[in-house]
Order: structure tokens, then C-alpha cells, then sequence
């Protein structure tokens, strides 16, 4: 059952039971009321009656100067009197205390409860009693009487049929109208309901939308308060499914171009490896030149292959490797650097400039991996540069406390839409060149790499033709391992 059936059925058995209730409540107090003034009435005429045979009797003995009437002469005084006072369909009975009926008048139906009478004589109190003879019901009220020394019940007996007859009608009027108005509430609340719930159509609809992968469906934002933050927080949660989704497929995009680069990378060199190899197999002479030749290819792809592994190797491991952070000396590590590249950089004709800020510079960093940054980002501006040209490599402190090195170099520089590209693995802006200088496409990548595992920021800035600056900022931190 849908849930707007189950509200509409719900609050209309509820509506129902409620006017019913309140129905019935008032029919029997209507009831009650009616009743209880048709006894009133009822004990208003018995009183007035009892008093008007106690007053005939007494005005007849002392109109026939007597002390006492007899039983009979008080019996006959009684039954003259009712018959007088007796109408509007009153019914009266006299009863004597041993069960002998003076006179009935219209009062037959009290047969039916011969031991009411006596009740009243043993009590000797006043009684009402309602009963039913066919379709017709009585009101009998019972007082004993003393009438000259004898006790006798007098009974009168009321025909309050019309009260009942009209609870009837007005109850068949209520069930009559309870069904009309369940009728007419059924239609408003089924209105009300379905009204009150398209919102929540409006939202399911939506769900299955998104649900079938059109994560890019919103919600409108309207409605009651209630529909409006369901309506706000599914949005939240199709955008955030959105963007996952978004990320996901590019992390298997650039999954994929990264496995078609390596084997693309590795491919070149393999070949090349096994080209010449089977020439030295398969060739029966093989000059001296030659054999040179083809060695010196074979070894050059060799190194080739190797640094590729070695880079991809740093690449997959600085994301996993747990820092080691201790501080460094920013002066000894320049002299280390200067060491390690002058050699290299003399081969290509070209000079490295360090700058210190201060000689008493350092920072929490991993040794390692900073030198694996720096060496990558020196090598990248000797591929970059051309003889005569000089690299700088500087290091200062900003007012906040972070260390920032710096490498310019003044070499062939990239467009603007490729810099937001080079920390791509196995991007190079000129395939031909960086194969020819040993370069594999990884540098970067694993430079952005280690930066992100010290929570630090790496800015490329480059013009075409003029050079490229590499800024990294790492931030002021605690000695601990990250």
C-alpha cells in the first residue's frame, strides 16, 4: 500500500470515528436530557396526585364529622378521585400492602412487574422504573401512600415512547450523515493528501532519475519547509555522487593514459634494444664501427629503460612512504646539490647560481625526498637550457614561517596551456627533445608527488622561449613524522 493511501485511509477512519464519537456523545446527552424532564414531569403529576387523594380523604371525613373513614369509604374517595383527575393518557394504579388492586387505570402494562408495588411498600420510598411492552415505553413512579391507617402504593404510569421514537430518528439521521460526510471528507482528504504528497512524487521521480545515472538532476527547492531541506540535501547528495563519479572516471582516464604511456614509453626502447641485438645475432660480420654502433644503442636504451623503472619506482612509492622528517641544513644541501650537478652541468656548458637568504637556513622536511625534488627540478632546467645558459637555485624564508625554494632557468620555456599539464605522468612538452636529453615524462609528476606528501604548494610559471620558474613553498612545521 502506497503511502498516501495509507494517510488517506488513516486520517478518514480517524476524521470518522472522531464525528461519530462526538455524535454519539450528544445524542445521549439530548437523550439524557429529555429524559430526565419527562420524569420530572412524571414525579410532578405522581406528587400532585398523591397530595390531591390525601386531601380528598381528609376533606371528606371532616365533611361527614368523622374521626376515621372506614377502608372501604377511603378506597371509594380514592378511586373517585383518579378517575377525575385522571388523563392525557396517565395511567394510575392503587395497590393494597397485601398485593389487592384498588382500582388500574390505564395502567396495565404494570402487570408485567407485579413486584415492583410491593418493593415500593417495603421500602417505603419513592420508585422509578422504565420498562417495554412491544414498541411502547413506560415511565412508572411508585411512593407509598397512608390513606386513614392503611399503606397502599400508589403507581402512576407515563407513555415516553416519543422520547426513545425521537433518539432513533435522530440517531438513523446521524448514521445518514455520517456516511454523507465520510463521503464528502473522503474527497478532501484524498485532495488534501495527494496535494500534500506530489512534492514527494516530485522527489521519487527525481531519485529514480539520478538513480539511473543522471547525476546531474536537481531538485526544485520549493514547497513546505520539510520538502524544501529533503529536497536541499538530496541536491547535496546527487552533487557529491556527481563529483565522485566525476573523479572516478578521471582517475580511470588517467589510469588509462598512464598504462598507454608506459607501455608506449617502454615500447621505443624494447624495440630498439631488440632491433640491434638481432642485428649483432643474425649478421655474420660485424665491423668494429658498427658493433659500437649498435652496443652504444642498446646501452643508451638500456639507461633508457632504467630510468624509467627507477622514476616510476619514486613516483609510486612517495605517495606511500612514511616521511622521515628531521631538520635540514638548507646551506649543506645546497653544497650536496652543487656537487652532484656541477659535473653534469660543465658536460652541457652550463653554470648553477645558489642563493641563500641567510647561512643558518633550514626546515622539517623528509632528506630524501627533498632531494629527489630538487634533483628533478635542476634536471628539468638542464634539459630545458641551452650552453652558456645559467640555472639559479634559491632558497628564503617568508614572513609566516614557510620555506621557499626556487629554480629559474632561462631555456626554452612552454605555452600557457601545457603547464597545467607537466605533472602529468609521461606528458612532455617536446617528445623528441626530452628523449634525446634522457627524459621519461615522470619528473614532475613525482615532484607534485613529494610536494603534496609535505602539504606544501608547487607553482609552475613559464613563457615560451624566455624560461620557467619552479617555486615550492613547504609550510612551517613541527619536528615530527607526518
Amino acid at each position: 500500500m502506497k503511502l498516501w493511501q495509507k494517510v488517506f485511509l488513516c486520517t478518514l477512519a480517524l476524521v470518522t470515528a472522531a464525528v461519530n464519537l462526538i455524535a454519539f456523545i450528544l445524542l445521549q446527552e439530548n437523550h439524557q436530557t429529555l429524559l430526565n424532564g419527562e420524569m420530572n414531569r412524571a414525579l410532578s403529576q405522581h406528587r400532585s396526585l398523591s397530595a390531591s387523594l390525601s386531601n380528598e380523604v381528609i376533606y371528606t371525613r371532616l365533611k361527614n364529622n368523622k374521626v376515621l373513614l372506614e377502608e372501604q369509604e377511603a378506597e371509594d374517595v380514592a378511586q373517585a378521585r383518579i378517575r377525575a383527575q385522571t388523563g392525557n393518557g396517565l395511567g394510575v394504579a392503587l395497590i393494597t400492602s397485601q398485593g389487592r388492586i384498588v382500582i388500574n387505570r390505564n395502567a396495565a402494562a404494570l402487570n408485567l412487574y407485579p413486584e415492583f408495588p410491593q418493593a415500593v411498600l417495603e421500602k417505603q420510598q419513592q420508585g422509578t422504573k422504565i420498562f417495554q411492552e412491544g414498541d411502547r415505553v413506560y415511565l412508572t413512579v411508585g411512593t407509598p401512600i397512608r390513606l386513614e391507617g392503611n399503606f397502599y402504593a400508589l403507581l402512576t404510569l407515563q407513555d415516553i415512547s416519543s422520547v426513545f421514537a425521537l433518539a432513533d430518528q435522530q440517531s438513523h439521521f446521524v448514521q445518514v450523515m455520517s456516511l454523507v460526510f465520510a463521503g464528502i471528507t473522503s474527497l478532501l482528504l484524498l485532495a488534501i493528501s495527494l496535494g500534500l504528497l506530489r512534492p514527494l512524487r516530485r522527489v521519487n521521480l527525481s531519485l529514480r532519475v539520478i538513480a539511473a545515472g543522471k547525476y546531474s538532476k536537481r531538485l526544485p527547492e520549493t514547497g513546505s519547509r520539510e520538502f524544501r531541506e529533503l529536497a536541499f540535501n538530496i541536491n547535496r547528495m546527487a552533487a557529491s555522487v556527481e563529483e565522485h563519479v566525476e573523479s572516478l572516471r578521471t582517475a580511470a582516464e588517467d589510469r588509462k593514459r598512464f598504462i598507454d604511456n608506459l607501455a608506449h614509453e617502454m615500447k621505443t626502447p624494447l624495440t630498439s634494444i631488440l632491433g640491434f641485438a638481432d642485428l649483432l645475432r643474425v649478421k655474420k660480420e660485424v665491423s668494429e664501427a658498427e658493433r659500437r654502433e649498435y652496443a652504444g644503442v642498446i646501452v643508451e636504451e638500456t639507461h633508457r629503460l632504467q630510468n624509467l623503472s627507477g622514476k616510476l619506482m619514486e613516483l609510486i612509492t612517495a605517495g606511500s612512504t612514511r616521511l622521515e622528517i628531521s631538520n635540514i641544513s638548507v646551506s649543506a644541501l645546497f653544497q650536496e646539490i652543487q656537487t652532484v650537478f656541477l659535473p653534469l652541468l660543465e658536460k652541457q656548458q652550463l653554470s648553477l647560481h645558489c642563493i641563500l637568504s641567510s647561512q643558518g637556513l633550514s626546515l622539517q622536511a623528509d632528506p630524501e625526498l627533498l632531494k629527489s625534488l630538487l634533483y628533478n627540478l635542476l634536471d628539468n632546467a638542464r634539459k630545458a637550457s641551452s650552453p652558456g645558459q645559467e640555472i639559479t637555485l634559491s632558497c628564503k624564508k617568508s614572513p609566516r614561517g614557510e620555506t621557499i625554494f626556487t629554480v629559474l632557468d632561462f631555456g626554452v620555456g612552454m605555452p600557457e596551456e601545457s603547464i597545467r599539464k607537466v605533472t602529468q605522468p609521461f606528458y612532455m612538452v617536446d617528445k623528441s627533445r626530452s628523449r634525446k636529453a634522457g627524459g621519461v615524462g615522470l619528473g614532475l609528476s613525482l615532484c607534485a608527488e613529494i610536494v603534496r606528501c609535505h602539504r606544501g604548494m608547487l607553482d609552475i610559471r613559464s613563457q615560451l622561449g624566455k624560461g620557467t620558474c619552479v617555486t615550492v613553498i613547504f609550510p612551517e612545521k613541527k619536528e615530527e613524522s607526518l
